[in-house]
Order: C-alpha cells, then sequence, then structure tokens
C-alpha cells in the first residue's frame, strides 16, 4: 500500500529553517528592547528627557517599565542561546517572577491608593517633573500588562510544558494591547493609549511592549499556535504571508496616515480614503499571491492521490493474484519434497535428509506468508455488506478454531458480556483470531490468561484483549502495526508478521482504531473500536 505525503511548496524553506530563523527574530528583539531600556534608565539616570521618550511633551517610559523590559530581554536572549540550559534556568524564572511582582506591586499601589514606595526606589521624581498625578509610577495598564508578559515568559521557560499555547495566548494579548495604544497615539484618539494622562501608556512602552510580544511569540515557533506557523504545509504557507500582514501593516498605515496628515500632505478625508485604498490593494495582493500557488499545490494533489489509488488498487489485485496463483505450485514443491524425504530418509546421507527438511519448511512457511497475503489483500478486494451480529458469538467461534493451541498451551481464555455490532462477520472473527492467538503464542513460559471485554464510549464499542504474555516495549507499539514487522525471530515465534497489519487493516475498514497498552514481562491489551452503528448493508471502502 502507497500512502501520499503532505504536499509542500517547493519553494517555500522547509520548517526547520523557518523555525531557526523565529528564534533567531525572537533573540534580535530582545536585544533591542535591552538596548531601549538601558537608554531609558540612563535617561532617568541622567535626567535627559530626549532618551526617557522618543515623542517630546509626551508621557516618558518609567524607571520600572524599563527594568521589567530588562529582565524580559535578558529572560528572552539567554532562552534563545541556550533553552535547556540549567545555569540559566534560576535566572530566567527569576526575571520572570521579578516582572510579575513589579507590576503586581505597582497594581497594588494603585488600587489600593497608598504608596509602597516601589515607583521610587531607584529614581526620586518630583510631581512638576511629569505633570501627572502618581510621579515615577507606570500606569495600571502598563502594570497589567507587564502581569501577563511575566507570566508568559513563566510558562515559557519551564522546562516540562508542552503546550505552549497558554503562553503564546498571552504573549498575543500583550501585543495587542500595545497595539492599541499605538492606533491612539497615531490617530489621536486619547481613549484607545489611556484615560487621562492617569492610564496613559508611553510611547518607548507602547513599542517595547509590541516588540518583546512578538519576541514571546517566537521563543517556541515549533509548539502551539506557533507550529502552524512554522509547518512547510499550504496552512503554514497562508498563515506566514497573511499573519504578519494582517498584525502589522495596520499600525504602519495609521502611522503613514497620522504622520501625513500632521504634515499637511492632505487632509484626515483624503487620508482615511488612502487608508482603505491601500489596505485593500496590499491584501488583495498578498490574497492572490498566496491563493494561486495553493491552487496548483491543491491541483497537484489531486491528481497524485487519483494516482495513487488507482496503483493501490492495481497493487492489491496483484498481491491477490499473485498470492492466489502461487499455492498451487507451492503445494506441489511441498507435495513431492515430502514424500521425497518418506521414500529416502536413512537412504542418502543424513545431510540430505537435512537439507529435504529444510525444504519442507520453507515451504511451509510460504504457504503461510501466502495466506497471510490473501487475507490481507481480499480486505479490500472482497468486501461484503456490514450486518448487524453477535460479537459475542463470533469471539466464540474464534476460540473454537483455537481449541487445539489452547489445549497444547493450557490456556485459559474467557469475555464478558459483547454487545450486537454492524460488520463484516468473517473479518471480525479475523480480528479475534489474530488477537487471541498472539496473545496465546507469546507468553512467558506459564499458561496463558486471556479475556476479552466490550464498553460503549463516545459512540464507540471498544474492545479490549489483555493477556499475561511477555508483553511490548513502548517503542515499537507503532511498528507492530506495519506490514512484515517482528519483533521477534521466526526461530522463537511462528508467524509470518501479517496479523496485527490485517487487524489494523480491517478495524480501519470498519471506520475504528486500534492501539496496544502493554507492560514488559507483565502482559499486554490491545484495543479495537468498532462504530456503534444499527445500519444494515452498509459499505465501507
Amino acid at each position: 500500500m502507497i500512502h501520499a505525503t503532505p504536499t509542500r511548496i517547493s519553494s517555500h524553506k522547509s520548517s526547520d529553517e523557518i523555525t531557526t530563523q523565529l528564534k533567531t527574530l525572537s533573540t534580535v528583539l530582545a536585544g533591542f528592547v535591552i538596548l531601549l531600556a538601558l537608554i531609558v534608565l540612563v535617561g532617568w539616570r541622567f535626567d535627559i528627557v530626549s532618551l526617557k521618550s522618543v515623542v517630546p511633551d509626551l508621557v516618558p517610559m518609567k524607571a520600572n517599565a524599563a527594568i521589567c523590559f530588562f529582565l524580559a530581554g535578558v529572560f528572552l536572549v539567554l532562552f534563545g542561546i541556550n533553552p535547556e540550559g540549567r545555569r540559566t534556568y534560576h535566572v530566567r524564572q527569576a526575571c520572570a517572577f521579578g516582572i510579575i511582582l513589579i507590576g503586581l506591586l505597582t497594581l497594588v499601589e494603585h488600587i489600593s491608593g497608598s504608596g509602597i514606595g516601589i515607583d521610587q526606589l531607584l529614581f526620586s521624581v518630583e510631581e512638576e517633573v511629569t505633570g501627572i498625578s502618581n510621579p515615577g509610577r507606570m500606569a495600571p495598564n502598563t502594570s497589567f500588562i507587564f502581569i501577563l508578559l511575566g507570566t508568559s515568559l513563566l510558562l515559557i521557560g519551564l522546562r516540562r510544558v508542552d503546550d505552549q499555547r497558554p503562553s503564546q495566548l498571552l504573549a498575543l494579548i500583550v501585543f495587542l494591547f500595545a497595539a492599541v495604544a499605538w492606533i491612539g497615539y497615531t490617530t489621536g484618539a486619547q481613549s484607545f493609549e489611556g484615560i487621562s494622562s492617569f492610564t496613559r501608556m508611553a510611547v518607548p512602552s507602547t513599542i517595547a511592549f509590541m516588540l518583546i510580544g512578538v519576541a514571546a511569540l517566537c521563543a517556541r515557533p515549533n509548539a502551539g499556535f506557533m507550529s502552524t506557523l512554522t509547518s512547510d504545509n499550504a496552512g503554514g504557507v497562508a498563515a506566514r504571508r497573511l499573519l504578519p500582514a494582517a498584525l502589522g501593516l495596520p499600525l504602519v498605515l495609521l502611522w503613514l496616515k497620522s504622520a501625513g496628515e500632521g504634515a499637511g500632505l492632505y487632509a484626515y478625508d483624503v487620508g482615511t480614503w488612502l487608508l482603505v485604498l491601500v489596505s485593500l490593494l496590499v491584501f488583495g495582493l498578498l490574497i492572490w499571491l498566496t491563493v494561486r500557488p495553493l491552487e496548483k499545490a491543491d491541483t497537484k494533489l489531486k491528481k497524485t492521490a487519483a494516482e495513487l489509488a488507482r496503483s493501490n488498487s492495481e497493487l492489491e489485485n496483484f498481491a491477490y493474484i499473485a498470492s492466489h496463483d502461487l499455492k498451487q505450485p507451492l503445494r506441489k514443491i511441498k507435495g513431492y519434497t515430502k514424500l521425497l524425504a518418506e521414500q529416502y530418509r536413512g537412504k542418502l546421507d543424513p545431510e540430505a535428509d537435512e537439507f529435504m527438511d529444510y525444504t519442507v519448511d520453507s515451504a511451509e512457511r510460504m504457504q503461510e506468508l501466502i495466506d497471510d497475503l490473501l487475507a490481507y489483500s481480499r480486505i479490500s478486494t472482497d468486501e461484503k455488506s456490514l450486518t448487524p451480529v453477535d460479537s459475542g458469538q463470533i469471539c466464540d467461534d474464534a476460540i473454537a478454531d483455537l481449541d487445539v493451541a489452547i489445549n497444547e498451551s493450557h490456556a485459559k481464555v474467557d469475555h464478558g458480556e459483547m454487545p450486537q455490532v454492524t460488520v463484516d462477520p468473517a473479518q471480525l472473527e479475523q480480528v479475534f483470531l489474530n488477537l487471541l492467538g498472539n496473545s496465546i503464542k507469546f507468553n512467558n513460559g506459564k499458561s496463558p490468561r486471556v479475556h476479552i471485554e466490550a464498553e460503549r464510549e463516545n459512540g464507540n464499542w471498544v474492545f479490549s484483549v489483555q493477556d499475561n504474555g511477555i508483553g511490548i516495549e513502548p517503542e515499537y507499539r507503532e511498528r507492530i502495526f506495519e506490514i512484515f514487522k517482528r519483533l521477534s525471530s521466526r526461530d522463537q515465534y511462528e508467524g509470518s508478521g501479517l496479523g496485527l497489519a490485517i487487524c489494523k487493516k480491517v478495524v480501519e475498514r470498519h471506520g475504528g482504531q486500534i492501539w496496544l497498552e502493554s507492560k514488559p514481562g507483565v502482559g499486554s491489551t490491545f484495543y479495537f473500536t468498532i462504530p456503534a452503528v444499527k445500519e444494515e448493508d452498509v459499505n465501507v471502502g
């Protein structure tokens, strides 16, 4: 069976290259934020107004805010250099805790109306210098955003957290809050950036929040929501082209519109018209450039899928015909070799007797393999209508067919209450035969114990076949369902390596799944699902 692989657009970079570039971008942006924070702190230290705020007559970045940005930048730089480093782990997490602590204490000052003194810790600021009610204290909205940022960094730095969606969501919220403040500054809408001077966010803080938000998003680009952005499939290509424009282009255009109006190049209504026109043109062009290669890739994928379907059908028919036609000559080889062994055993030298035994054994193994190949190919080529049957009766039939193996191994096989299911009866019996046969065969020297159960769960019947056999190591639990995959030699355990592959194909043909839970030396439990439907004469492809 040939399987299709996800379509990639060859003109684009691989997922690993994109991941590396985004990690580098995170480190670079964090470094820029560190530099900005240091410039602001120098401005406060030497009372240089131009260094505190990039825009004259507007609120400067507070010293505590600069410290928080410095800590955030240090965190992301250290994380980018060595994300798994043990020596820097505690330093990084301390930076994140520090940001949260400063934000919380400042927010408590605003809520309680009392001064803890944190805003005057490094630099004493007189009220007339800033013209605001709380000199040196960053705004409450800024404090809240720092709490979100610190929490995001804290989650990013945790060693054993695979799900990065919460941290990335917080980083995105930080970016959007800053973007709203930026829109307020560029459009002159004061309600966006703050409510009076009490909650106004400084322009450097707005820029730093946007940069650090993007840096935090790019810190783990191969996990969480960002994994879509870095993937090399069609969705990743579309996301990389459209999302940066959707997040950044409006902010740039609003700034250009405001700058043009301020310079007297055009009036407000003309600026608004230009903003809408440019937005339509740019996004229309981006969508067109994105859709065209995706459309070509989709056409190619459909063509490839049709060719694969035809090829798989031909391969299945070939396997069936070849296996069927091989049985007759193989039967003759096996029969005549047995006759030779019976008539001439002892009359030739011992080596000749050994050769004949090898030939008979090989013919028997080949016949077993051909029978299993026929069974595997018939799952698709010999499909029958699905009918409601008693799975308990089918299980009993399988147990009866294995009577000889059960008696020889002194096995005990039983089952609980079994439901009625809509299946191909012969194929379901084949699944029970293979799973029960394996449970009996792969024992650890003691009498096999096998128990079968069925439970209703989420619209499916979940069947379980539990044994006390040798068990399977975790790394092999997927491999055993592949065709011809064996974990032991033929000298240890007989078999063609097709049994579990047949089970998987039958279960999937019925719209179910099969999996394994096992503990080496203790036993295994195979699970498979059958949809709990009651429709008759249903064909499944």
